[in-house]
This record gives structure tokens, sequence and C-alpha cells, in this order.
């Protein structure tokens, strides 16, 4: 059962809405360019663990995605968490290409293209993260299960040059059998299928998702961003659409859409970091010059005040 389904991070969110809207071709995009890449990489690994982990065929297993609380002293994020009546595992997931290697200090070597990086030991990374874990269970007095951690490369282009070194390291193929191995070490249940969905449902109230505004981090200047109405066609997607007649219509492929200024709304709110707009920002935001527009536009949303200092609700588009 997923206590805690899968999403993009708002990391993502904002990286995929700012990078076809950013203007300049500066050290700020390519900045933007390479986290984009990052995070769409590691959310193609956790959907691959996540595609592995849907065949399971196991009643008292429960399942958080993206999990993220406090611990010790700092925030800890786990990519794949599961709980059952045996055990607790956490899952780090890479999806990272080329040939992959363990130095004599136990970082992860990566070969690829004729360039070699260094990355942190994904493994150590769970190591931490199970501390934490651990703490924050006996915190709330649900320290019943080991927990056990694994490193998975998702990435069909991974070669992994250390079985024997890291046996908790492996690709994603090898998730399944794994943990098949954790269940025959562990055979018999520690605790009751109730029980194990109650730390489930008990973490979730504790997860705290990461909230980031890349505008304020990374000081970048609101006149960088390109305003108004993005193609809602998928096909086509960054064309601009124009106000026709009461609709949208896309410059490039024509494609018409009625209602295409309500994900310019979440745009906007995803971007900025606010559930709350005001006439002047939907304005300028969706590129239109009537005041009277804008408010018709905004009609549709809850408001709150009246006249100039009017707000309207973004949250009806969540």
């Amino acid at each position: 059962m997923i206590i805690l389904p899968l999403k993009k991070n708002h990391e993502l969110e904002q990286l995929e809405l700012l990078v076809p809207r950013y203007k300049s071709q500066d050290s700020t995009f390519q900045l933007l360019q390479e986290k984009l890449g990052r995070e769409r990489a590691g959310y193609k690994g956790e959907k691959n663990v996540q595609h592995f982990l849907n065949s399971l065929q196991i009643s008292d297993l429960f399942v958080l995605y993206g999990y993220r609380s406090f611990g010790v002293d700092s925030y800890f994020q786990i990519d794949t968490l599961l709980i059952t009546t045996h055990f607790i595992l956490i899952i780090e997931s890479k999806h990272i290409r080329g040939t992959l290697s363990l130095n004599d200090f136990n970082q992860l070597i990566q070969h690829y293209n004729g360039t070699k990086t260094v990355f942190n030991n994904p493994l150590m990374q769970a190591k931490v993260q199970r501390y934490q874990l651990t703490y924050l269970l006996q915190k709330l007095q649900l320290n019943h299960l080991p927990i056990h951690t694994c490193a998975t490369f998702t990435h069909s282009k991974a070669e992994l040059n250390f079985s024997q070194q890291s046996p908790n390291m492996f690709p994603v193929q090898n998730l399944l059998s794994f943990i098949h191995q954790l269940f025959q070490s562990q055979p018999d249940p520690l605790i009751s299928k109730q029980q194990a969905m109650n730390i489930a449902r008990t973490l979730k109230d504790y997860h705290q998702p990461r909230e980031v505004n890349l505008l304020e981090e990374l000081e970048i200047d609101n006149d960088l961003i390109s305003k108004g109405v993005r193609c809602t066609n998928p096909l086509c997607q960054h064309s601009k659409m124009t106000r026709v007649h009461g609709n949208w219509q896309c410059n490039k492929c024509q494609y018409k859409d009625r209602f295409a200024h309500l994900q310019t709304f979440k745009e906007f709110a995803i971007i900025y970091g606010t559930r709350n707009i005001i006439n002047q920002q939907a304005k300028s935001f969706l590129n239109i010059d009537s005041p009277q527009t804008t408010k018709r536009l905004l009609s549709i949303l809850e408001k709150l005040g009246d006249n100039k200092g009017r707000i309207y609700k973004l949250d009806s588009l969540f």
C-alpha cells in the first residue's frame, strides 16, 4: 500500500517552469539547466524503483516515496521507505550511467565519456538516513523493527564494479530479490499489519516537504522571467498564446484553449512560491493590457477583500 505517493518535488516543478521562461543565456541559466538535469534524473530513478516495487505481491508492505522529516539536529530525506511487519528498508536510488566503482575511501567513482566524476557513496548516505530515522522512531516510541539499507542504480547504462565489496549496492533489477532475501532472513513477523500501518501513517504525519524559492536563492531578477500564457497543447507547450475573442490561441500551432490562463496562474504560484495573486500581478504575468479582462479571468477563483486590496486564492488549481 502506498502511504506517501511518488510525485515531483517542489524544486523540480519550479525548474521545469523557470528554464523555458528564463530569458538570458547567462551563468544562472546554465546553473538552472544543470539543476533541472539532476532533479529529473533523480525523479526518473525513483520512478524506476516504483516500477519494480509495484510488482511485489506482499500484503503487509507500506511505501513512502520522497520522505522528509526532522531528525537529530537536521532534516533528512529518504528516496523510498518500506515499512513491513518484518523490517524497515531504506532505498537510496541513483540514476547515473557509465562504469561505477568504489575507491579506497569508499567514494563512488563514475567513468563516462572519458570523464571521471566523484560522488558520495549512496550506501553511506542511506546509513546516515537510518541513524536519523532511528532517532525519530525512538522519539515516537515506534522503534519496533530492524532498519536495513540499500542503494540501487536505476540507469540501464550503468556498469557496477563492486558487487563483492558492497552486496547492498546493486542494479534496480536486483531489488526484488534483495527484498525477498530480507524476508527469508527474518521469516517471522515482529509486529502486526495494523502496527506496521500505524508506523507508516505516523511517519507520514511528520513528513515535511522541502519548499524552495529559486528566485530568491539565485537572486533572479523578475524581469528575466518571460511572461505570457504558454501553449497548453502537449505537443507544442513552449510557444505563446494570444487572447482572441474570449479564447486563447497559440501563435505557432493555432491550438485553442478557453481556460489556458488557469494553467498560467498555477505556474505563477509554483514559480513565485505563493498561493495568492492580485489583479496587477495576474495582468503582468498573463501579459495582457486590460485590468477588466484580468478581473474576469480571475473571477472563477476564491477572493478575499474588496477593490484594490482584493486577493485571489490559487489553492483550487492544485
